[in-house]
């Protein structure tokens, strides 16, 4: 008889006991927080679904609807429409005013419900280039103090000018 050994194979079966309990605590507890619903929003539940002609004339008007989903299972609140134009972009009411940037309140959006809104705006630039406008929203959740954004970006291409200048000088 070696007390020595007896009492290492003791603690090692003492510390194997513990370490297979914490381990099916550890399988328990990542169980809970993988299977729980109490982690309703990411940014990728809100949907946003851009629609709208793939080439317009410079300085015509352009009308883009824009849809947003809510697949969240709680409303989202405080949600904005934030949309970005390209440089060279006009009112599509008065060709004077420059448009760069609008931000429109929409509220609260239900979980499931989609809102759609119509952004309208005349775009100039050369004939046969391609435009990019970020169209997306900003919303809180409820108990959050968090602002969860998605955006989303549409090309557009200008197949005409507006104007065309041919100058022809005598030789």
């Amino acid at each position: 008889y070696k007390p020595g050994i007896i009492e290492k194979i003791g603690l090692f079966r003492i510390f194997l006991g513990a370490a297979f309990v914490f381990f099916l605590g550890s399988l328990t507890y990542a169980g809970f927080i993988f299977t729980r619903d109490n982690q309703p929003t990411r940014g990728d539940d809100v949907t946003i679904t851009v629609v709208g002609p793939v080439s317009v004339g410079g300085g015509e008007k352009l009308s883009v609807d824009v849809l947003i989903q809510n697949n969240n299972v709680v409303p989202v609140e405080l949600a904005d429409l934030v949309v970005d134009f390209p440089e060279g972009t006009k009112s599509s009411d008065d060709l004077a005013t420059d448009v760069r940037y609008t931000r429109e309140d929409l509220g609260t959006i239900e979980s499931g419900a989609v809102i759609r809104r119509t952004i309208n705006a005349a775009l100039f630039g050369e004939e046969n280039s391609t435009k990019t406008i970020t169209v997306g929203t900003d919303y809180r959740v409820q108990g959050s103090t968090a602002i969860f954004a998605k955006r989303k970006s549409f090309d557009i291409v200008l197949n005409a000018s507006p104007i065309r200048l041919t100058v022809e000088a005598l030789r």
